[in-house]
Order: structure tokens, then C-alpha cells, then sequence
């Protein structure tokens, strides 16, 4: 993982003055982050979902390069019982102990669908507190994997891997969400 430094941008509007694009780890290279110091939040290319287990709502980053199939996961996802946060790009800050994400403003109730395309009115919620990350890929994904976390703004995200274009991918995320 690189150091978060932020690195000032020309004609930076007052709500994001300074950005500085990291990679959250050499296997998620295609995962950008942009970094607002006066907001103390990060922008991610993640998709965020959350699931209702029991009384409180788990929410999931999808993180992957572009074309990989996040949000088609998302899609799947939601026809199984999770509502949508964000699509592409989620907002992420920390308060208390916990990482929590919700949309930027720009793409609020918005799903870009391949084949469709934009789609606005999804049922979705506002934020959620982020309890694990999916990270996308199309290698095979381990049998027996070590525990993996993903540290995001000084919290350790327990992380899986999952490849989006499996039939399974939803109900690993499901299973995972459920003893997050």
C-alpha cells in the first residue's frame, strides 16, 4: 500500500482542495482513490450495497477496475435483497470506530446498467456502515483463502474475493455479509 500524501491541484473548488490518487494495494491497482482534506473524506471507484441482518444493515465495497463486472454484481445483488449506496463511485469517511459510505451527490439514485444504461430511482439507502470488501476479479479465486483486510482511511475492512461473473458470487457475498 503507497502512503496517502495529499498533493495540491490547480483550480481545486472549496469543497475538494487537495487530491491524491493511490492505489489501496498492489492487487487492486485499478482501485482509485481521491483524497479531500477539507471534507475528510475519500472518494473510491467502488460500488457500495448494504444487506439487513437482523436489526442493522451491513454494507459491502465492490472495488475493481473498470469493466469487471461490479456493478452487475450490484444488480444481482439487489434482485437478492440488498439495496444500493452507490454505484461506481462511493463517498467513504470514518466516524467512531467505523467506515461508512454513501453516494456523491452527482450520481445519487443512479445505476449505470450495460446494455440499459443510466438508470435513476433505484430503491437504494442514503449511507451505510461498511463492514466488508468484495474485491472483484476474474482469476480463480482461492478454495481455502487466508483472511484478508483491506485498510481504508486507518480501518481494517475484512476483505473476500470474488469473481463477479460466477453464478455464486451472490450468495458468497450474502454468506459473508451475514457474519461480518
Amino acid at each position: 500500500m503507497r502512503q496517502l500524501c495529499p498533493t495540491p491541484v490547480k483550480n481545486a473548488g472549496v469543497a475538494l482542495v487537495k487530491y491524491r490518487v493511490i492505489a489501496l494495494s498492489s492487487k487492486v491497482a485499478a482501485s482509485h482513490m481521491l483524497f479531500s482534506e477539507k471534507m475528510s473524506k475519500l472518494i473510491l471507484h467502488a460500488t457500495s450495497l448494504t444487506y439487513p441482518v437482523g436489526p442493522t444493515w451491513h454494507g459491502v465495497l465492490i472495488l475493481g477496475p473498470s469493466g469487471i463486472g461490479k456493478s452487475d454484481l450490484a444488480l444481482r445483488a439487489m434482485q437478492a435483497g440488498c439495496q444500493l449506496v452507490s454505484d461506481d463511485y462511493s463517498c467513504v469517511w470514518v466516524s467512531g470506530d467505523y467506515l461508512y459510505a454513501a453516494p456523491p451527490e452527482t450520481i445519487a439514485g443512479k445505476m449505470e446498467i450495460r446494455g440499459l444504461g443510466i438508470i435513476g430511482d433505484t430503491q437504494r439507502r442514503p449511507m451505510t456502515r461498511i463492514t466488508l470488501a468484495a474485491l472483484a476479479q476474474t482469476d480463480p479465486v482461492d478454495r481455502l483463502p487466508d483472511a484478508e483486510i483491506t485498510p481504508i482511511l486507518g480501518q481494517n475492512i475484512p476483505t473476500i474475493r470474488l469473481n463477479p461473473r460466477e453464478a455464486s458470487s451472490v450468495p458468497k457475498l450474502l454468506t459473508r455479509l451475514r457474519v461480518a
